[in-house]
């Protein structure tokens, strides 16, 4: 959570690779003993007196595909307008590129990953490296640029 609300810019170096804070993290713990959801409410209730708003607006469940993730972090896109003979904006997209996707079940979110034709896993993948995303889908194209998804 830390890394996500501090954003990309606060970067470790490694080489010429400069890595912002994206940590994937998963917790473990013996089912309906481990307190694991006890731990993260911890952490939310610390984060909320933090950046409320970021809490309530970024910090998401119901991670189903590759393209819901650019969606919710989509940058602005533009059209050619035929009639008007101008580009126009369709839709404004997301100005803030912070996400945090919290799955409670691990084994949901592998069984979601496994369906034939999900991007979920290489998109996360990529969500990691560069935070640069897109989807070249015919009808719906987006483009996500300078996510910061945990």
């Amino acid at each position: 959570m830390f890394g996500n609300v501090i954003g990309a810019e606060p970067r470790y170096r490694v080489e010429s690779t400069r890595h912002p804070a994206r940590l994937n993290v998963l917790l473990v713990g013996t089912t309906a003993r481990g307190r694991k959801g006890t731990s993260f409410d911890r952490v939310i209730d610390l984060f909320t007196q933090v950046d409320s708003d970021w809490v309530k607006d970024r910090v998401m469940t119901g991670l189903a595909s590759g393209e819901g993730i650019i969606h919710a972090v989509r940058d602005p896109r533009w059209e050619w307008d035929k009639k008007a003979q101008e580009t126009v904006l369709v839709d404004e997209g997301v100005k803030e590129k912070r996400l945090v996707g919290i799955a409670s079940e691990f084994a949901s979110l592998l069984k979601v990953m496994s369906r034939p034709g999900n991007t979920l896993s290489p998109l996360l993948r990529q969500a990691w490296s560069s935070g640069n995303l897109q989807n070249l889908n015919k009808n719906s194209p987006e483009r996500a640029t300078g996510a910061h998804i945990s």
